[in-house]
């Protein structure tokens, strides 16, 4: 089996999908996309969120999805990492935020009850749970991928880019395990490497189609709703998620 090196974070591949600007709001979409949970830190002024739709506020000791630290021009996830920084208030640009995270939430739940099962291999020992520091390189490894089963691969960036790690081909000869090398660099803060496998060669063939017309038209529409209902059209889908989180260096990492 064959291994490619790629860049995520950053660096354009075959198929780069560019998603929507934060100012575009949820795509319309068949499945049911959850309410974002959102707490506001001090500093920031709580009135932000009767601007936003699909949030629920939480106040108190309750776990949050999101934590809005305007003050500090950033949003946190519910463990504290950096998801986004340059965060300020712009209503469009926040809920576009919590969009995305509505679809990886939506992603998630599709992994519970189908899961495909991976793992990352770090090169070193993680700094910190999920850690990855600029240009140390991380390896995406998914298993159990029967034979007659298609694998994709691909990358949500912090910005809300997709960019493709791994594509089928029509001569795709492979183990039941692929691994994928990957080097992390900018733009730095969440990421979500999602694995696709179905033994659907119709709808995985119009999935990775119809991502590859998106990038064409260099992410003017919202492609987030369409991209999960082909997933989800998916006969016998797998999904699997895994979350890391990137930076500069360490100074740049304060949780």
């Amino acid at each position: 089996m064959k291994t490619k090196l790629t860049t995520f974070l950053g660096l354009a591949l075959a198929f780069c999908l560019l998603l929507p600007p934060p100012a575009l709001t949820a795509s319309p979409s068949q499945v049911r996309l959850p309410t974002i949970s959102v707490r506001v830190l001090p500093g920031t002024d709580p009135s932000i969120l009767d601007d936003l739709e699909n949030v629920r506020p939480v106040k108190g000791a309750g776990p949050a999805t999101l934590q809005f630290d305007l003050a500090h021009k950033r949003i946190l996830n519910a463990s504290g990492a950096v998801v986004v920084e340059a965060a300020g208030r712009n209503v469009m640009y926040l809920q576009g935020t919590v969009d995305t995270w509505r679809y990886i939430e939506s992603l998630r739940a599709l992994a519970s009850t189908h899961p495909q099962e991976m793992h990352v291999v770090f090169e070193s020992t993680p700094h910190a749970p999920e850690l990855v520091y600029a240009s140390e390189t991380v390896t995406f490894v998914v298993t159990h991928v029967a034979p007659g089963r298609q694998l994709l691969v691909f990358n949500i960036s912090p910005i809300g880019t997709i960019q493709t790690l791994y594509v089928p081909q029509a001569d795709d000869v492979r183990d039941d395990t692929v691994s994928i090398p990957a080097v992390a660099s900018a733009p730095f803060g969440a990421d979500h490497v999602i694995a696709v496998s179905a033994a659907d060669p119709v709808h995985m063939r119009s999935l990775i189609g119809w991502m590859q017309e998106a990038a064409e038209a260099r992410g003017m529409i919202d492609t987030r709703g369409a991209i999960l209902d082909q997933i989800t059209a998916l006969k016998d889908v797998r999904v699997g998620v895994i979350f890391t989180y990137t930076c500069l260096s360490a100074a740049k990492c304060a949780r």
